[in-house]
């Protein structure tokens, strides 16, 4: 990853008519795989975990990475379309081109984390440790697509943060929204190879509506490493590229209107 930006977005319409072009898009890409354990199960009725995350959670190219509330999915789906009708940028969106994490527990917990296997009921304990194994999973496989994207759109909504410093310090109850934005502040910074060679040549990321009787648990999120955009920065940005290029040019014009915050 090299910039990362806190998208803030008002509850409008205005992407709506993307959202066709960014699921297009995704249904193209989505990782071809059954609700299945496949060939993951070894002779001895145990896993391989890295077959498993191979198959449930696959690198894939994207130019932007889109951290977003899975109740914005429809909103993520629709700014992808935008990035790319207009701009030719590619967007990671997780639920779009993974399979859910949560169909890959349940497989696991139905095989192995039974009482009973004439019962429904799961053993706590060995519930605790598929829901550890799959997590790690995920987390491994998040942090690897963030690394492997140049860029990074927080999308910032009522449903992602509340409270707090607007575009500063928030709170979100999400427990992989704050992870993406923690590994955001603290994965390597990887300029891309367009800048390398000019410095040289210049000799220079399916939770459901939290009830009152559910877990809920909130996280400050710091969000002050990501430059802080709006959907009208978005519309300027796609103005000043007459025409859309894959990659490089559309990124480095991004880059230029809006740089990286000061760190104090």
């Amino acid at each position: 990853m090299y910039r990362g930006y806190n998208l803030l977005m008002p509850e409008d319409h205005f992407f709506d008519s993307f959202y066709a072009v960014g699921r297009k898009s995704f249904d193209q890409r989505k990782s071809a795989l059954e609700d299945t354990l496949g060939g993951s199960i070894r002779d001895d009725g145990s896993l391989e975990g890295s077959k498993l995350r191979e198959a449930w959670f696959p690198k894939v190219y994207s130019d932007v990475f889109i951290s977003h509330s899975h109740q914005d999915e429809p909103l993520a789906i629709k700014l992808a379309g935008f990035l790319e009708e207009h701009l030719g940028l590619t967007a990671f969106v997780d639920s779009c081109v993974w399979s859910y994490a949560d169909k890959l527990l349940k497989l696991i917990d139905n095989d192995y984390c039974r009482e009973d296997k004439a019962k429904e009921t799961y053993d706590y304990t060995l519930r605790n440790c598929s829901t550890a194994h799959v997590h790690a999973m995920l987390s491994t496989a998040i942090t690897a697509m963030m690394d492997n994207s140049e860029c990074l759109f927080f999308l910032n909504t009522p449903k992602s943060t509340h409270g707090g410093t607007p575009g500063k310090i928030s709170e979100t109850n999400s427990p992989w929204i704050f992870y993406e934005i923690e590994i955001s502040g603290v994965i390597r910074r990887n300029k891309p190879t367009r800048y390398r060679r000019m410095d040289e040549s210049a000799l220079t990321n399916l939770s459901k509506t939290a009830s009152y009787n559910k877990l809920k648990i909130s996280y400050d999120v710091n969000l002050s490493h990501l430059a802080p955009i709006s959907k009208d920065d978005l519309i300027g940005w796609a103005k000043k590229i007459r025409a859309p290029q894959r990659g490089a040019p559309v990124l480095d014009t991004l880059y230029d209107l809006f740089p990286e915050p000061r760190q104090p």
